[in-house]
């Protein structure tokens, strides 16, 4: 089914062809050991860095050569759960991979029906066999500043929080603050029909950015947009990113825990001193006194 140009979805398992390449979103130890015949493994965690940031373009794109993807074939994204396929096929889409295809089922149960049709999943090499060359879609990427920026100007983006409602609100805090971007409405991922629901955006609005907690998230969340057909961009950092650079505004804005400013701590705050180095303290001291008091009076003998 054909949702978007270049992305879409299906419920039919594929076959690897020389024009078709099938991407194994499960973890390496469960797509070497077995699943389709000829699929690649390229679980989420190839494509993030260090506490799960995102890897720049470039990177990504020597990666898929390493591959040996130059872009121009049909991309079959296959897994068990959605976030994970819908990341990976958004990093594919954003990439420039000519087509993005994801298999709507569950991948592990079809393989134990389907045994004549399975085999060990490939791994990608260390070194760029091919060229990656297809355009990246960079267009459909906002960054922090240019995001803050548009927020300030006459025609501000329309915004979606992918989030759970208790995290758009502030009462679910994952990162250095709660809370989410000024005007942001919220649209949980979970909300998000798996198949596509064909929702659009509401009359009069032109351009929307799409985010969630993390890059991970949020280019899952900007998947499922475009599969429902909502055509968004997406703001990659997510609200991590957002949260973490204190100079910039937040509505619903709480905290884990409320800084003391100087002021006085409360009777709870009293109750939680940990009062074990005094106590070493004057154990110490007492020590001290007691070993000169016996030295003086050895003297004095």
């Amino acid at each position: 089914m054909r949702i978007d140009q270049g992305l879409s979805w299906v419920t039919v398992m594929p076959r690897a062809t020389q024009a078709t390449v099938i991407i194994d979103t499960r973890r390496w130890a469960l797509c070497r050991r077995r699943t389709l015949a000829g699929a690649l493994c390229l679980p989420p965690h190839v494509f993030l860095g260090p506490h799960g940031r995102l890897a720049n373009f470039q990177d990504i794109r020597w990666l898929l050569g390493t591959a040996n993807l130059n872009g121009q074939e049909t991309a079959m994204v296959i897994g068990d759960h959605r976030t994970p396929e819908d990341f990976v096929a958004g990093i594919l889409y954003l990439a420039g991979q000519r087509q993005v295809v994801i298999v709507r089922r569950p991948l592990t149960p079809w393989l134990a029906s389907h045994p004549a049709a399975t085999g060990p999943g490939q791994i990608h090499g260390l070194f760029r066999t091919v060229y990656y060359t297809a355009w990246p879609r960079t267009r459909l990427v906002v960054f922090r500043r240019p995001l803050a920026h548009a927020l300030r100007g006459a025609a501000p983006p329309y915004l979606l929080d992918g989030r759970p409602l208790n995290q758009y609100t502030g009462q679910c805090i994952r990162s250095l603050r709660g809370g989410h971007i000024p005007a942001a409405q919220p649209l949980p991922f979970s909300r998000l029909a798996p198949l596509g629901a064909r929702i659009s955006p509401p009359p009069g609005v032109r351009q929307t950015v799409a985010y969630a907690q993390n890059p991970y998230r949020s280019i899952a969340y900007f998947t499922a947009l475009h599969l429902d057909g909502w055509p968004a961009r997406v703001f990659a950092g997510g609200w991590r990113d957002w949260s973490d650079h204190t100079n910039l505004p937040v509505d619903s804005e709480t905290y884990a825990r409320a800084p003391a400013r100087g002021k006085s701590a409360g009777p709870t705050a009293a109750a939680r001193t940990d009062y074990t180095p005094r106590i070493l303290a004057a154990a110490g001291l007492l020590v001290l006194c007691a070993t000169i008091t016996w030295y003086s009076l050895r003297r004095r003998r």
